[in-house]
């Protein structure tokens, strides 16, 4: 809302909203302020991105200097004969069984099982995988996986379950009752 004022020089009436006098042309005080206040800001902005451009300039430098000095190599640590001996293993049941099933880090699931399960459940929103063992392998049947398990049944009733599941390439191949390994 503006309003009238008297300037601070000539004493005649102008609007508070006025930059300066319309009479004697002397600016008002309080909008010199907010000018020194953006001629402030501008400077600090200006500052700021002055000596980003000096920091990159610098870091960029460093980066070259560094590409420039040749790499250290270290050869690699030798394998152990246990090592060697579990990697042709692992090798060859990949190479009957397809890849190992990767338990899951965030709930120790394994994606084979869910999918299984899903498909195979009354109601697949129900199923919920609380514990698997790790993997290991059966010459005959495959990867092996043991879970616990729950769902709804065709009753609706939430029941546990426990099994063993025998996983080739990527797919659930047979589902076997709990007690059959340890």
């Amino acid at each position: 809302m503006s309003a009238l004022v008297n300037c601070g020089v000539c004493k005649l009436e102008i609007s508070n909203e006025a930059l300066s006098c319309p009479h004697c042309g002397h600016p008002r005080k309080g909008h010199k302020k907010k000018m020194g206040f953006l001629k402030s800001l501008f400077s600090v902005i200006f500052l700021m991105w002055f000596i980003g451009m000096i920091m990159s300039q610098t870091t960029q430098k460093s980066s070259v200097s560094n590409a420039s000095k040749a790499p250290t190599l270290v050869p690699p640590k030798p394998k152990s004969e246990a090592e060697l001996k579990a990697e042709k293993i692992r090798q060859r049941l990949e190479a009957k069984f397809g890849a190992k099933p990767d338990q899951s880090g965030w709930d120790g699931s394994y994606r084979e099982v869910k999918r299984y399960l899903k498909k195979a459940a009354n109601d697949p929103g129900s199923i919920k995988i609380e514990t698997c063992t790790p993997v290991s392998y059966d010459e005959k049947v495959g990867w092996l996986v043991g879970c616990d398990y729950r769902g709804k049944n065709a009753f609706g009733a939430l029941v546990k379950n426990s099994n063993w599941f025998a996983i080739r390439n990527g797919t659930v191949i047979k589902v076997l009752p709990a007690g059959s390994y340890k």
